[in-house]
């Protein structure tokens, strides 16, 4: 049927298409919903704002789509959610590359999505990367696109030269490098993929940002913590959005059988930094590290940990080792976790600030601040805890101090968790019971939270009447 190409190789929307190259390959995606993965304090790659099938029915020949259909399906998938089609910026489309589908399917593209926009829609084909991989197509798509949204980015396609003449007059474009996507509001694929005998489907994902968990009224005072991964990096060690990467404070774990061992692997761990290049010696870096060593790697009894947010750092660490501590650990010493939570007293201004730079954190903040928006509060949670100076808080008032620390709390919990820390034990002096339940399982967040603000309120109520 002439479907294959001759390269063995997908050149989508390209003017040099001949058919699809063949690939190998499968995928698996885990699904939950956005209300039980923030409970769960889960990390969120991104969201499913609506998928949607349907069926070219009958057409002039088994290869031959439908362009009605198609465009269908691209209309259903927005505005059956009620969202407008020019407000997304990128497809990821089924792209084979043969002579009669591509046109048809840029066609419905700049139909139904591109002729709203006053900016061309970015159109793409992993296709062109890894070839066809059949029922497992779709997977790799939509695996592409959350890389997209989590790295602010609009891939290429690979080995792209020239748009095809009849895609060209569309207002279609296809990246030949990677690209900073700048966006106004959240940043949106819409993903598309077609079975052999007619079936389409789409799939509508968008970014998950941190600012649309408050619901309340607007005041200005909402956090926004951009893609839940950093942009790309480039050669220089600045991001596809020309911005430099945030460097945090990260944890690296070595181990020896001996002391003498340990004092040896410190001196060669120290010499391979120096040899690494500077082009690499970025945050990526430093996370992939920490997490090899802190959990790839055998952990034997005598150990030093170390604490760094750059290379440099970490080297000069090394270099002063001893003025390091190192401990011995004994085998079979359960350590069990044990939380204890406060209560009022110990609160202050911008109590807690530094760990909003840790997503699990930050979540869990503006998420408590959604819930006290639906309770009636008239003052804001992170204005209270991270924008006012010390004169002007009002952190000490019962009815702000007491959902205030169980936020905090719960953050923490949230924070550990995702570090693989669970406390065996929690307890809690007054207000901090209420954390001590959620940590335990027998509270959820959203009960937490109403709990301390009730309980603040009625407290504030009672100062006010004596």
């Amino acid at each position: 049927m002439g479907a294959l190409s001759p390269d063995g190789k997908s050149y989508a929307y390209d003017s040099r298409r001949n058919g699809f190259g063949m690939g190998e390959g499968g995928g698996c995606l885990i699904l939950k919903r956005l209300e039980d993965a923030l409970e769960a304090g889960d990390p969120i790659q991104a969201v499913i704002r609506h998928t949607v099938c349907n069926h070219s029915g009958r057409t002039r020949g088994i290869t031959m789509p439908s362009q009605l259909a198609q465009e269908d399906l691209l209309l259903r998938v927005h505005t059956e959610v009620g969202l407008k089609t020019g407000d997304t910026s990128v497809v990821e489309g089924h792209g084979t590359g043969t002579q009669v589908g591509d046109p048809i399917e840029t066609r419905a593209i700049a139909n139904i999505i591109a002729k709203d926009r006053a900016d061309p829609v970015y159109i793409g084909s992993v296709k062109s990367n890894l070839g066809h991989l059949l029922s497992s197509s779709g997977m790799l798509a939509i695996v592409k696109a959350i890389c997209m949204l989590q790295h602010a980015t609009i891939f290429p396609n690979s080995g792209f030269k020239e748009m095809s003449p009849e895609i060209d007059a569309l207002k279609l474009r296809v990246a030949k490098t990677c690209l900073p996507w700048q966006a106004r509001g959240p940043r949106r694929v819409c993903t598309t993929n077609f079975g052999f005998g007619g079936s389409n489907a789409a799939v509508l994902l968008e970014e998950f940002q941190d600012k649309s968990l408050i619901t309340g009224p607007g005041n200005g005072n909402k956090i926004s913590h951009g893609p839940s991964r950093p942009p790309l990096q480039t050669k220089d060690g600045i991001d596809a959005n020309g911005q430099s990467s945030k460097s945090y404070q990260r944890l690296f774990l070595l181990s020896a059988k001996s002391e003498k061992s340990l004092t040896r692997l410190l001196s060669s761990f120290a010499l391979h930094l120096t040899k690494v290049p500077t082009s690499v010696a970025g945050d990526r870096y430093l996370a992939d590290l920490s997490f090899t060593l802190n959990q790839r790697r055998t952990h034997f009894s005598h150990r030093i940990a170390l604490v760094a947010n750059s290379v440099e750092d970490l080297t000069q660490q090394l270099s002063t080792r001893s003025e390091n501590r190192t401990g011995k650990a004994y085998p079979g010493q359960e350590v069990v976790p044990l939380f204890v939570f406060t209560g009022q007293g110990a609160q202050h201004s911008r109590m807690a600030a530094e760990l909003d730079q840790y997503k699990p954190f930050a979540m869990a903040i503006l998420r408590a601040e959604r819930y006290l928006q639906e309770f009636g509060a008239t003052w804001s949670l992170t204005k209270e805890l991270f924008q006012c100076d010390g004169e002007k808080s009002r952190i000490n008032e019962a009815e702000i101090s007491q959902p205030a620390c169980t936020a905090i709390q719960l953050g923490l919990v949230l924070l550990l968790r995702s570090w693989g820390i669970s406390p065996a034990i929690a307890v809690g002096h007054s207000s901090g019971e209420i954390a001590a339940g959620y940590a335990a399982g027998a509270l959820s967040f959203k009960t937490a939270m109403a709990i301390a603000f009730f309980r603040g309120k009625s407290h504030n109520g009672v100062s006010q009447e004596e």
